[in-house]
């Protein structure tokens, strides 16, 4: 009975010793474990969509905003890797919310519309966030300071078509962004100063026969990272070189390829594929070599961000 006992008080005593360790091994990576080596990612595993935490030395993955009652969307890191804004519908509508990481307290709502904002995007300085917003008629890009207490909205855009996924040049002197007139897309350059919005000087981008999303520079603003769809029902990964004018496709799967995100350094891409069937996070060399699956639950995860370096 006595060695029942014992053997029963060993076996409680494992249980919490590796619980301890586990929950020390999430406080370190939440606290920056690796710099530049965490991604934050979109989940709906634990039913609802929700912004988790994934530390590629480790596998570990963490749920960073907790909350069951809504749904979170498209994350963006702020440039010191310490904050992230989202999309939420927390209070019935769709808002940017901002969060510290690792959480310290509730997320910050920086708008307060009637209409729908999502697709934040941080300036280099950190000191505003480009979004795309509903706010009046039509979808148009938006800009607000991250450290004013009035949440007025700075309108950069007014054009009549669909336009999306804001990005920063690495100077923080242009945006660029997706829009799409006519069930046709284009990618246009908006110079910040002097708000002149004008189509992008690539040609490839400016394919009318394709489907482009999510442009994103790289951090030495040589290349420019896509997804497009072109005269297939597939959606790839590509890459444009600014100096050469050259595009190569970096995934060519008969599966959809998308949000690919740069790691600090660019020498790596993570974007989302449904490859295996559910959307997982894939790995890959910014020349599209050493493919590598990241995410392998029956859940969707998709969106992912890179953490910048501290």
């Amino acid at each position: 009975m006595a060695a029942l006992v014992m053997m029963k008080l060993i076996v409680f005593v494992g249980f919490l010793l590796l619980g301890m360790m586990f929950s020390v091994l999430a406080a370190m990576t939440l606290g920056r474990g690796l710099s530049g080596d965490q991604i934050a990612f979109v989940s709906d595993r634990e039913d609802n969509q929700e912004i988790y935490l994934l530390d590629l030395p480790t596998g570990l993955v963490t749920n960073l905003s907790r909350n069951r009652l809504s749904d979170e969307y498209v994350p963006a890191w702020s440039p010191d890797g310490q904050q992230v804004a989202y999309a939420s519908d927390l209070d019935g509508d769709m808002d940017i919310y901002m969060m510290d990481v690792p959480p310290n307290g509730e997320a910050r709502k920086l708008t307060h519309n009637v209409g729908w904002d999502s697709m934040p995007a941080w300036s280099p300085d950190g000191k505003w966030i480009a979004f795309a917003s509903y706010a009046s008629l039509g979808q148009n890009i938006y800009i607000l300071s991250v450290d004013s207490d009035s949440d007025a909205l700075v309108a950069l855009t007014e054009l009549r078509g669909y336009e999306s996924y804001p990005m920063w040049s690495p100077d923080g002197t242009e945006l660029m962004f997706a829009s799409e007139i006519d069930f046709s897309s284009q990618v246009y350059l908006l110079d910040i100063q002097q708000t002149d919005v004008r189509p992008s000087a690539i040609p490839f981008l400016n394919d009318y026969q394709a489907r482009y999303s999510m442009p994103r520079w790289s951090p030495d603003g040589r290349f420019i990272l896509y997804s497009a769809r072109v005269n297939s029902l597939a959606q790839d990964i590509f890459l444009l070189n600014l100096n050469t004018g050259q595009t190569q496709n970096l995934t060519h799967s008969l599966a959809n390829d998308d949000a690919p995100s740069w790691s600090p350094d660019g020498t790596r891409i993570v974007f989302w594929s449904t490859r295996e069937g559910s959307a997982d996070l894939y790995l890959m060399n910014a020349d599209g070599d050493d493919l590598r699956r990241l995410t392998t639950h029956s859940a969707e995860d998709v969106s992912p961000a890179w953490r910048p370096h501290q």
